[in-house]
């Protein structure tokens, strides 16, 4: 197993010099820059403005300052926001706290509302109780995210005056409507993915010896058949939960929630290239750690995985 886990952390490296590559040339290539942008309606020589390029490394060839920006991170430095002067990584810490708790909220949501819809609909194959529930995990997938946000800002913060309606003040007020804003949105993958794992495991032999020792339909699906079930469950769940860590961009605007979609967002519209590429850097070490972690999940629910790690392990050593 631990070589299993080394070989997935080594294959990170070709990832990150490649995210790292590309980011610095669509933000080389992408109009205007922050040079531009301070300058703004002001009236500067063209020695200033030389000096503000020269300032921030970007009269440099790209080459030169990829080279010189992988140089650092190398010795584990993600760089100054060329835009607030402050250590990306340090931006980064102040608001993964929050970007954490929305995401843990948001999944919650996705995983207490699509889970047990995609069993209901499992379980009524090609009734109109699995038309219906269906139905209603793919509204979630229909619906635009920002649309859900402005529509739940205006019923429950605008006219009821139930709940706020942006920022995040640390209560689970604050954190209800953006994480239903997410989470009914993940509902679609996680419900279906629910129902066609369920439905591959719901009529197989072993569940016809349980039920014929007695056990209940109830036992029978949420001990014996949705254990069977998990790991493609645990694959959807765990890949949505990377991703809103990584920030979720529109929600976080709708909402001003001070996560690092809207840091992310802020730092591509103001073409702060350190920012930009240290946050989409982190987002992708973030993201393949969670993947990494559901994959040894596997091991927890499934004999067949552990005996998998077992065999390899005794192979390796021979």
């Amino acid at each position: 197993m631990w070589r299993y886990c080394l070989r997935r952390i080594l294959q990170l490296i070709p990832i990150i010099i490649g995210v790292s590559f590309l980011i610095y040339f669509l933000m080389d290539i992408a109009p205007g820059d922050i040079v531009l942008l301070k300058m703004g309606d002001n009236n500067m020589t063209a020695e200033q403005i030389e000096a503000l390029y020269e300032q921030y490394g970007l009269n440099q060839p790209l080459p030169v300052r990829y080279l010189k920006y992988m140089g650092r991170l190398l010795q584990g430095d993600l760089g100054i926001s060329q835009a607030t002067g402050e250590p990306v990584m340090d931006m980064f810490m102040a608001r993964i706290g929050s970007t954490a708790r929305l995401a843990i909220a948001s999944v919650l949501v996705s995983i207490i509302i699509s889970i047990p819809l995609g069993i209901i609909s499992a379980v009524h194959d090609g009734t109109v109780i699995d038309n219906v529930a269906s139905f209603g995990t793919l509204l979630g997938l229909s619906i635009p995210n920002f649309w859900l946000g402005l529509v739940l800002i205006i019923v429950f913060s605008l006219k009821l005056g139930w709940l706020p309606s942006n920022g995040d003040d640390g209560t689970i007020k604050s954190l209800i409507l953006p994480a239903i804003t997410i989470g009914t949105s993940l509902t679609a993958a996680l419900g279906r993915t629910t129902r066609s794992s369920m439905l591959d495991v719901i009529h197989q032999d072993y569940l016809r010896t349980v039920r014929a020792k007695g056990a209940s339909e109830k036992i029978v699906i949420w001990k014996h058949a949705l254990k069977n079930a998990m790991i493609p469950i645990l694959t959807v769940a765990g890949e949505q939960f990377a991703g809103v860590l990584g920030g979720s961009a529109l929600t976080e605007t709708v909402f001003a929630w001070p996560g690092t979609g809207r840091l992310l967002i802020d730092s591509i519209n103001g073409r702060d290239v350190t920012t930009v590429t240290g946050l989409l850097i982190l987002k992708t070490l973030i993201g393949s750690v969670i993947i990494l972690i559901v994959d040894l999940l596997y091991a927890a629910v499934d004999p067949r995985v552990r005996a998998r790690f077992a065999n390899s392990g005794r192979r390796k050593k021979k």
